[in-house]
């Protein structure tokens, strides 16, 4: 089991922060958040110090197969599928290490995002947890997007807390 600490948690139900909340989780799934709770014995503790935790961010438009070229719609229909499908997954991670969970992808080519989609589905462990970091992002759900929107509920994903991807609604 796992348990992060942090000063405050928004949890998006209450307008008053919890105050030194602990979020348990075990088995990559956040099992109860506590407030001034105290870790089970032999749980790994996070001590986040004065952070304040934050449920998983929505992005509701996005395009992960867009770059940042002058001309992303001419770069797009250049490259071959798996370059782009390359590039969404990158773009996907780089959404999670900001903290955000869940994407709505608006525009691809040949659905690709529904590809992501059903590629993510199919391997629900594409970003490992590390054991022991300094400083981990806070916990959140996963996701990647459009119609690859994604949601895991309280599944904990992040670029250092991250066991799995897992859940698919479209």
């Amino acid at each position: 089991m796992l348990a992060i600490r942090g000063g405050t948690a928004f949890d998006g139900v209450s307008p008053v922060l919890v105050e030194r909340p602990l979020v348990l989780i075990d088995d990559g799934r956040i099992v109860d958040v506590q407030a001034n709770g105290a870790p089970p014995s032999g749980a790994e503790v996070a001590d986040l110090g004065g952070a304040t935790l934050l449920p998983g961010l929505v992005d509701a438009h996005v395009h992960l197969v867009f770059d940042a070229s002058a001309d992303p719609v001419g770069a797009l229909a250049e490259l071959p599928d798996e370059e782009l499908l390359s590039r969404m997954r990158t773009a996907a991670r780089t959404c999670l290490a900001a903290g955000i969970t869940t994407v709505r992808d608006l525009g691809d080519r040949g659905y690709l995002a529904l590809r992501l989609r059903d590629e993510l589905a199919a391997d629900p462990h594409p970003v490992r947890r590390s054991s022991r970091p300094a400083r981990p992002s806070p916990p959140a759900g996963a996701t990647a997007g459009s119609s690859v929107a994604r949601r895991t509920g309280s599944r904990v994903c992040g670029p250092r807390y991250a066991p799995a991807w897992n859940g698919v609604s479209t």
